[in-house]
């Protein structure tokens, strides 16, 4: 995801946050909601869109993942992956003009995207959007979470315990040297880092990231 000018590192508005970018010395103008809140930093560039208004839409005819699974367009591509924070399975959709072949560590092709729309399902609602992530390299899996990756930038998230958000766990720059990491799934006990410590987070996370490249089936 290519911006002009500043970039824009966009993430969840959550108290953890705050503390977050008062450590970090980021200027913020706090929303008190918790709806996505941009904050302005020099060369960063979170992975996490609003999707075109996809994030947070609960679909009226779509009560499980399976009923997303066959709804979604042709060519689109989809997988279930285990998130840590969610006990249930979350449903990964790639749209069909993000979708790449590409040969992994073995020879074999993958069909890979830069794109995913991150889905819910819950007994007491229809299957849900909870984010939408576009990144310059290839969205990944492992470790229970979901690894993006843009120019200097590395980003983790996974599933608030209720299934209804995706949380921001790692952020790590290489080149401004700032980042975080997260504790929790709901969003809080943020540690801000910088330096060298933001440097070990983010040569972790891209250790962590190679090898992790979704394979997508295509409906």
């Amino acid at each position: 995801m290519k911006k002009r000018g500043t970039k824009l590192f966009t993430i969840l508005l959550t108290a953890g946050m705050l503390a977050f970018t008062a450590a970090s010395g980021i200027s913020a103008n706090m929303i008190t909601s918790t709806k996505t809140t941009v904050y302005q930093m020099e060369k960063n560039d979170s992975a996490f869109v609003d999707g075109g208004g996809m994030t947070g839409k609960i679909f009226p005819d779509r009560k499980w993942l399976s009923d997303v699974e066959s709804k979604m367009s042709k060519g689109n591509g989809y997988v279930r992956v285990k998130l840590n924070g969610y006990s249930k399975p979350v449903l990964l959709e790639a749209s069909k003009k993000y979708i790449e072949h590409v040969g992994d560590s073995k020879g074999n092709s993958r069909n890979a995207s830069r794109h995913v729309w991150v889905y819910t399902e819950s007994s007491n609602r229809n299957a849900k959007c909870i984010g939408t992530l576009i990144s310059d390299d290839y969205i990944g899996v492992k470790n229970g979470m979901i690894y993006a990756r843009s120019g200097g930038t590395i980003e983790t998230y996974l599933v608030s315990a209720d299934g209804e958000r995706l949380v921001q766990k790692d952020y790590a720059d290489i080149n401004t040297k700032l980042g975080f990491t997260n504790s929790s799934n709901k969003g809080t006990g943020y540690k801000s880092v910088n330096g060298y410590s933001a440097e070990k987070l983010y040569y972790k996370l891209l250790d962590e990231f190679w090898g992790s490249t979704i394979h997508f089936k295509i409906r």
